[in-house]
């Protein structure tokens, strides 16, 4: 997890200053993104910024039993579209999809041969010129009790991708995204 400030204009005269104090700065061509370091750099004062968390969806399998998967999705349960889809290099069980949105993001996190999923809430808290992400664990347990408990049934969709995630073995494409093309879910197991 990162929180990323995000200028809706393009300010190249901030990257050689941000760079120097540490910060990754990146100037896209409708705006400027700079990664934040617990700290707000003073520089940003005189701008208007939206912080951003982000996540990624990655994992998979490497034989019976022994995956691991990480689901991203909205707080409300639906899938999100990922700003970033890796398609090159070795995509075996790695990161597939990063996503990025204002003020929370739920993930699901389980393993091969447990039939429990971790729930989880990531959130910001700003504090003057700091900030820090937080993170409330909704619920551990199985898919069929989270269908039972008012507020988290809407995630059980994004549970059950997130196992079936972690038992494809050598999953290289995304499970659980929205407006994507075919080409980058994964054809192993969908």
């Amino acid at each position: 997890m990162k929180i990323t400030a995000k200028i809706e204009i393009r300010c190249p005269e901030l990257v050689k200053p941000l760079q120097e104090m540490n910060y990754k700065c990146i100037v896209t061509p409708n705006a400027t993104l700079v990664t934040i370091n617990r700290s707000i750099p003073p520089l940003l004062d005189a701008y208007e910024y939206t912080l951003y968390i982000e996540a990624e969806e990655l994992g998979g399998s490497w034989g019976h039993d022994i995956g691991h998967a990480q689901i991203a999705c909205s707080i409300q349960g639906n899938p999100l579209r990922p700003y970033y889809i890796r398609t090159t290099g070795n995509i075996i069980n790695g990161t597939h999809g990063k996503f990025s949105v204002q003020n929370c993001i739920v993930t699901t996190k389980g393993h091969g041969a447990d039939p429990n999923v971790m729930v989880e809430k990531w959130g910001i808290r700003e504090f003057h010129n700091t900030v820090d992400i937080t993170c409330d664990k909704m619920h551990y347990g199985t898919v069929t009790d989270m269908e039972n408990i008012r507020g988290l049934e809407k995630f059980v969709p994004a549970a059950e991708a997130c196992l079936k995630k972690a038992n494809c073995f050598h999953c290289q494409g995304l499970h659980y995204v929205m407006g994507v093309e075919d080409d980058y879910l994964c054809n192993l197991c969908n």
